[in-house]
């Protein structure tokens, strides 16, 4: 089938970074919130809060978002800290014990 684009380029507007396109559809109070949430859900789970912040929250999410980018589906997450197969682009940002916790507690 063509797949040719048949419209005008007049009307599509500039280009803008990922991250501002993430940030019209997830707001920074619902970062917030999700922090917030977190460290109450983890006090019961964990014996105590994990004391996370949005700034954590966004990263955790922007890891994600990034291991989400590997062509290998059936990579195990701890890959990405193992040697042989570490990956700084994940690695030097969290630490794996670090991203496991935030994993299992987000809320």
């Amino acid at each position: 089938s063509d797949t040719t684009f048949g419209g005008s380029l007049e009307s599509v507007e500039e280009l803008k970074e990922p991250i501002a396109y993430f940030r019209e559809l997830i707001k920074d109070e619902i970062m917030e919130q999700i922090a917030t949430q977190t460290n109450i859900y983890s006090t019961p789970e964990e014996g105590e809060s994990i004391d996370t912040s949005k700034a954590e929250v966004d990263l955790f999410i922007g890891l994600c978002l990034r291991m989400g980018l590997m062509q290998a589906y059936d990579i195990v997450v701890r890959a990405f800290w193992a040697e042989g197969t570490r990956w700084e682009r994940i690695a030097d940002f969290m630490p794996r014990n670090r991203f496991e916790k935030l994993a299992s507690t987000l809320h």
